[in-house]
């Protein structure tokens, strides 16, 4: 994901199962830089929200991050699936289908697109 200066970050876990949700922030080198910690989310979509800071608190210049969520039940844990939310600029159509191109982020193929608001 791209974070600008001053924005937030927004998207959610897709959870297979309920458990105590985690995102890790990580940056260029794939260290984590902020983890959040959901807490107990039931099976599905649990959103959340970054405010580009670190865990202790400092802001983190513009740039592409990376995001990682597990789920924690018991002392199980499994990989999920995370999905941002980002505003269309403007629609691509090529052979290959449907481009959504986000403001501020990269394109995205229509087939991934999970909701619409």
């Amino acid at each position: 994901t791209y974070l600008q200066d001053g924005n937030s970050v927004y998207g959610a876990v897709d959870l297979a199962a309920s458990g105590n949700a985690v995102v890790e922030i990580t940056d260029a080198s794939g260290q984590t830089v902020r983890t959040m910690d959901l807490g107990l989310q039931p099976a599905g979509l649990a959103h959340f929200g970054w405010d580009g800071r670190d865990d202790s608190g400092a802001a983190l210049p513009e740039g592409h991050y990376g995001l990682r969520a597990r789920s924690v039940n018991g002392s199980s844990t499994q990989a999920e699936s995370t999905l941002i939310i980002g505003l269309v600029n403007s629609v691509s159509l090529s052979p290959g289908g449907l481009t959504l191109n986000l403001l501020g982020m990269d394109s995205a193929a229509f087939s991934e697109v999970r909701e619409i608001v």
